[in-house]
């Protein structure tokens, strides 16, 4: 039976919001800046008794990245599911993952659906399972997948630490790590059900300000290289000028097509 654990991500004083399961096992990266170290860690040894989980806390260093990485190297699971510390899982969430690896052959990489807590779907998903594109991967979430630890691990597949919340280019790590998989010959799919629900905060919406074109525009060039990636930046200038704010328009433009970085 394929072993699946929950690598989860916090920082500081939110480990006090994750919610845990008990009959789930885990992986909690604690990024501590705060100087509460010993605070927290008493904290979670109060919890030992109750849940399956290992604690790992990463003194002064930043990055969502960075801590995704340390919890990739200290699990030991098949399969791995990424967290964050605001999110929760459906009921018997192993049973129906085990299922859907089984009809999709086990593969490398499975991703699958959010929904907020008022059951609204975090965005406009397929209703069929398909296989991931370089191209499905730009719509990828991180709480929504689940990924074979061993094949990433044996072709030496991590998170650029560049990237992601707390990095130089505060998003679009996700889509590049599935993009790594799929270079490396994995198997990714779709599957069109529900195993997580997080508050409905969507980070993409103010994609038009400097750092987050320029992340995009890093994401296109580093994806597809440097002519199709202008290529790219140009069709998602097309399909989102008209929803940035005015007086962000030209900003917008010139930071994607790498006039000002």
């Amino acid at each position: 039976m394929k072993s699946i654990q929950i690598l989860l991500s916090t920082m500081n004083e939110n480990i006090y919001n994750v919610q845990l399961n008990n009959t789930l096992s885990y992986v909690i990266v604690h990024q501590v800046s705060d100087g509460q170290e010993a605070s927290y860690l008493h904290y979670m040894q109060g919890l030992s008794s109750l849940t399956k989980f290992k604690y790992i806390q990463l003194l002064n260093q930043k990055g969502l990245s960075k801590s995704r990485n340390v919890a990739i190297r200290e699990s030991s699971a098949d399969y791995i599911i990424f967290s964050d510390d605001d999110n929760y899982y459906i009921k018997n969430i192993e049973d129906k993952i085990r299922q859907v690896l089984e009809e999709l052959g086990n593969p490398d990489f499975v991703s699958f659906k959010i929904e907020d807590d008022k059951g609204n779907e975090f965005k406009k998903y397929k209703t069929t399972p398909f296989r991931h594109s370089k191209n499905s991967a730009l719509r990828i979430s991180s709480i929504e997948n689940v990924v074979s630890r061993k094949f990433i691990v044996d072709n030496d597949i991590t998170f650029n630490e560049s990237f992601g919340l707390g990095a130089r280019y505060p998003s679009c790590e996700q889509p590049l790590f599935l993009n790594d998989i799929l270079d490396s010959g994995g198997r990714a799919y779709f599957y069109p059900e529900t195993i997580t629900f997080h508050p409905l905060i969507n980070s993409g919406d103010d994609f038009f300000t400097s750092l987050n074109a320029i992340t995009r525009r890093k994401l296109f060039l580093s994806l597809y290289g440097c002519m199709k990636g202008n290529i790219y930046c140009l069709i998602f200038i097309l399909k989102k000028i008209t929803v940035v704010p005015n007086g962000k328009k030209a900003n917008f433009i010139k930071h994607l097509l790498g006039w000002r970085e």
